[in-house]
């Protein structure tokens, strides 16, 4: 799961449609990271996930570091002058009972990543 870091700020500083830009970077971002059987999605807002299939959580540590890495790069027309960043949460699906309790896991990692400093990634336990 990944939300954009200081989103409000890119609207108020940039005006919504430099934001909408973002949020479709993020989209093709993920779309061009995502292998055969992964699920990239738009959960609301700027939040997005993408569901990693039979990947450990090493691996999936390495796909958010690509991500964030490739959402860096200034080389997208419209975004070159607006810097982001992104903080993302991982958890796996192994020990949890219900989809919304694997959500609550990566949501409770992005937030701690949030708290560590923004434009991270951090792993549930």
């Amino acid at each position: 799961m990944l939300d954009v870091d200081d989103f409000k700020r890119i609207n108020d500083s940039h005006g919504h449609r430099a934001g909408d830009e973002v949020l479709r970077r993020i989209a093709a971002v993920l779309r061009q990271l995502a292998q055969p059987g992964d699920t990239p999605a738009r959960l609301g807002g700027d939040e997005f996930a993408i569901l990693l299939v039979q990947r450990t959580p090493v691996e999936a540590m390495r796909v958010a570091e690509q991500i964030r890495h490739y959402l860096q790069e200034p080389d997208v027309p419209g975004t070159t002058d607006i810097q982001f960043s992104v903080s993302i949460g991982i958890a796996a699906a192994a020990g949890t009972a219900t989809a919304e309790d694997w959500l609550a896991k990566a949501d409770k990692a992005l937030y701690h990543a949030k708290r560590h400093g923004k434009n991270t990634a951090s792993c549930a336990e």
